[in-house]
């Protein structure tokens, strides 16, 4: 988690002084040779089992829409409140899972539902005209995490978990070379490319690490460290921009967090069934 939150802050700086979708490509690409030279690494390649499970290309839609959607939200917002928002995955994945799929969720999980959203608004704020339109993009990219996370349950335990991670930043790649079409391109400095290398360095080793850990213990025990990420995130937009969230997202954050954990360890999510 704190290389996720170390990742994102240096996406930050580079859409300071570069355009998102230049920022997505570049990123992505450092982030696809990485992996790429980790797979060849270990030989864990299985063309015929990715071929035969095409809701990997379905996972890296979602992944996609979450880039797009996320680094557009932290250009513009503190990283804390965004990353805050974005922790409410699992609350959008309960509530999929509730409505769509038609899993039991409790009395209390829907309270957590409920607590979760208001949680949302405090940090959002909206006003008489709406919500801003980066607080919606990170709303947005909350949702579009909890599409990405709920089809990853439904691939085929024999997909590789680095094959999965590759296409799913190789069509973010595409996404901002598509993007950048629409933007003139900026030539990177020495130092925009280095920033958005270890970007890319970091969200590897997160992902990485992420799997290790999974593999090593139950989904429960390892899921509630993900809103770790907002403490470091909070601890990373004081340290490098100055910001200090202001009352109503002290509230909000807290109330966010509950209700997440909640909803992770109070059984619904992980170990809900089918009616």
């Amino acid at each position: 988690m704190a290389a996720y939150s170390i990742s994102d802050s240096l996406l930050k700086l580079a859409t300071e002084r570069m355009p998102v979708p230049e920022v997505i490509l570049l990123r992505g690409c450092f982030a696809s040779a990485m992996l790429l030279a980790i797979i060849l690494r270990t030989g864990d390649t299985q063309p015929r089992v990715f071929a035969r499970n095409p809701r990997v290309l379905v996972r890296a839609l979602f992944e996609v829409l979450l880039i797009v959607t996320y680094v557009n939200a932290i250009r513009d917002l503190p990283l804390g409140e965004a990353v805050a928002v974005i922790q409410t995955t699992p609350i959008f994945m309960t509530a999929w899972a509730a409505i769509v799929w038609k899993e039991r969720v409790s009395t209390g999980g829907w309270l957590a539902i409920l607590a979760g959203f208001i949680g949302i608004m405090l940090i959002v704020k909206p006003s008489a005209s709406g919500i801003s339109l980066p607080m919606g993009l990170a709303i947005a990219s909350s949702a579009a995490a909890a599409g990405r996370d709920l089809i990853t349950r439904r691939i085929s335990r024999e997909v590789p978990s680095m094959m999965i991670a590759f296409t799913s930043v190789l069509a973010s790649a595409l996404a901002g070379l598509a993007l950048s079409l629409t933007e003139e391109w900026l030539a990177p400095t020495a130092a925009d490319l280095a920033v958005l290398a270890a970007a890319a360095a970091f969200v590897t080793i997160a992902n990485y690490a992420i799997i290790l850990a999974y593999r090593a213990s139950d989904v429960s025990v390892v899921t509630p460290f993900r809103y770790a990420s907002v403490l470091f995130s909070l601890i990373l937009s004081f340290m490098i921009w100055g910001h200090i969230p202001d009352l109503l997202s002290w509230i909000g954050i807290p109330i966010v967090v509950a209700a997440g954990l909640y909803t992770l360890t109070g059984g619904n999510l992980f170990r809900s069934k089918q009616r």
